[in-house]
């Protein structure tokens, strides 16, 4: 059998829909087979981090030293169970309020001052001798060392 022009440009358009969804199809496939990849992959990362947040709190709750992270304006974002232990506050307790607070007024200005100048000046260690309050309102001479810590977005590897 003969076709026509017309049959020939239909077989021509229907193959050329089927190759483009025959493409389509693997290119899905293809797209699904990374999605899982990528998201085993997310999971490994996840569990990884996961694990060295623990080792990290486990390190930081059982050393001895009172250890407070803040933000540079001095906002309390965490502290550790010897700093709990030594001011006697509730864990968390502290969480979103000044690091001033911890300390009398005399030593208040000076020490918001010093985390102003490690911020602006990134310095990377500042010693400075304060009379800390606890809790309860009793003092206590302490010696505070203030460091900035950088924490830059991890690089992409893609």
């Amino acid at each position: 059998t003969v076709f026509t022009e017309s049959e020939m440009i239909l077989v021509g358009s229907v193959a050329q829909v089927i190759s483009q969804s025959l493409e389509n199809s693997l290119l899905h496939k293809s797209i699904a087979d990374q999605n899982i990849v990528l998201e085993q992959t997310v999971e490994k990362r996840t569990n990884q981090l996961i694990l060295l947040n623990k080792r990290i709190s486990t390190i930081l709750d059982n050393t001895s030293d009172a250890i407070i992270l803040t933000q540079s304006d001095g906002t309390i974002e965490n502290t550790n169970l010897a700093f709990d232990r030594l001011f006697t506050y509730e864990r968390n307790e502290m969480f979103g309020r000044s690091i001033a607070m911890l300390s009398s007024s005399a030593h208040r200005e000076n020490m918001l001052d010093t985390l102003t100048k490690i911020a602006q000046n990134g310095n990377t260690a500042i010693h400075l001798q304060i009379s800390a309050i606890r809790k309860d309102s009793s003092t206590f001479d302490a010696d505070c060392g203030l460091s900035l810590i950088h924490i830059s977005e991890p690089t992409r590897p893609y």
